[in-house]
């Protein structure tokens, strides 16, 4: 049966993170840009399970037709997160856009991200990385100089052997709850240039 009470839940703090960042952002040519980025964040929890880490971001970005862009990017950070207070994100990430009568935008994107999640001695396996595959479509149709209708269809795989292990405070087994999901999002809306 399903125990009554269990105990390893992850815990919930409050948090702040303190970015800083120096970078470079230009154009090589008419068709070729580029942006380099470093610099240090930390993290602050009210448990005193800080963290803190280097961050970076490197992109190139390439115009191969008028209408047309291709955009490679890696970059890293710490985020908040559910589990363990904060995350580490290493990511690389592409996206091709391209501009049709001017009035279509088309885009797709794809993402291979790895986390890295803090200690959360509250859980029986305190321990977790993850490892993330997204892809996406999305596409924009501006009907008047001010006004755009978009839309965005995505798609999240998580994969990871963790597992959360809740152990039963009434004697019972232990309830084991897979942490690896598939997501999906859609959406519609409006919007307006001012």
């Amino acid at each position: 049966g399903t125990p009554s009470a269990v105990t390893g839940s992850p815990e919930h703090n409050d948090a702040t993170v303190v970015n800083n960042r120096i970078g470079l952002n230009g154009a090589l040519t008419e068709r070729f840009g580029f942006t380099l980025a470093a610099g240090y964040t930390a993290g602050f929890s009210s448990d005193d399970s800080d963290s803190e880490s280097i961050i970076a971001q490197i992109e190139g970005r390439w115009r191969f037709r008028e209408n047309m862009n291709l955009s490679l990017v890696y970059d890293r950070e710490l985020q908040p997160a559910f589990q363990g207070n904060f995350h580490r994100v290493d990511r690389v990430k592409t996206n091709l856009q391209a501009t049709f009568a001017t009035k279509w935008v088309l885009g797709a994107n794809a993402e291979l991200a790895f986390l890295t999640f803090g200690r959360d001695s509250s859980l029986v396996n305190p321990d977790r990385s993850d490892m993330q595959l997204s892809a996406g479509l999305n596409g924009e149709y501006r009907m008047l100089e001010w006004l755009a209708l978009t839309g965005d269809l995505s798609l999240r795989k998580n994969f990871t052997t963790y597992q959360f292990v809740f152990t039963s405070t009434t004697g019972m087994a232990d309830v084991i709850d897979p942490a690896k999901y598939t997501a999906f999002a859609a959406w519609l809306g409006v919007r307006a240039f001012f």
